[in-house]
């Protein structure tokens, strides 16, 4: 991935468009090699799979290179960009323009019982600490500053605030639209198919 990175920047440059681009790179999930003795993806809401790369270049020299400790999710890209090109956001969206974001970092995985005997995870960030909310009840709650590996599991000892965060987790899922039933593969052409197969998602 560096290397075709390197590669566009290149190519950019070549072009001389390079200093009037707007890139943004990032992922949509990260992938657990070992940690806390998984692997794969789409099973666990650990930081492995959901802490991802958000790299942001603005054209120009406006914007100074700098990180930021904010916490953001991949539906605040594009209200970033509408941002950038001072254009309102569709209403509706649930995506909003950093520092102020004014919604909860949250994140759901709802695995297939064949691929995972562990039930479904929902996470919040709030505080610096970070709940994952689990279908058979194994909450853990972890401070992310002092714990980024996750690996003191904080439930047990502050109950209260786990109940507060699960409620709140709550009552924010409630707000939102739920999600449309999946789409039919019958018509699927056969690259198509096969790019599926390739990356593991069917078999």
């Amino acid at each position: 991935m560096d290397y075709y990175i390197g590669q566009l920047i290149k190519f950019l440059k070549h072009e001389k468009l390079y200093d009037n681009t707007l890139i943004i790179i990032t992922a949509d999930h990260g992938e657990m090699i070992g940690e806390h003795g998984k692997f794969g993806h789409g099973e666990y809401l650990f930081q492995d799979e959901v802490h991802v790369p958000l790299l942001i270049k603005y054209p120009g020299s406006d914007v100074l290179p700098r990180k930021s400790e904010a916490y953001l999710q991949l539906i605040d890209i594009f209200p970033i960009i509408m941002d950038f090109l001072a254009m309102k956001s569709p209403d509706g969206i649930q995506g909003r323009v950093p520092p102020e974001i004014g919604h909860p970092i949250i994140a759901e995985t709802y695995p297939l019982p064949m691929n995972s005997s562990d039930g479904s995870w929902r996470m919040l960030i709030d505080k610096g600490y970070k709940l994952l909310w689990n279908s058979m009840g194994n909450h853990q709650l972890f401070y992310l500053k002092d714990d980024p590996l996750e690996k003191n599991n904080l439930a047990s000892l502050y109950v209260e605030r786990v109940k507060e965060m699960i409620a709140d987790l709550d009552s924010y899922l409630n707000s939102i639209p739920v999600p449309g039933p999946a789409s039919s593969l019958k018509n699927v052409d056969k690259d198509t198919m096969d790019a599926l197969k390739s990356l593991g998602y069917i078999e």
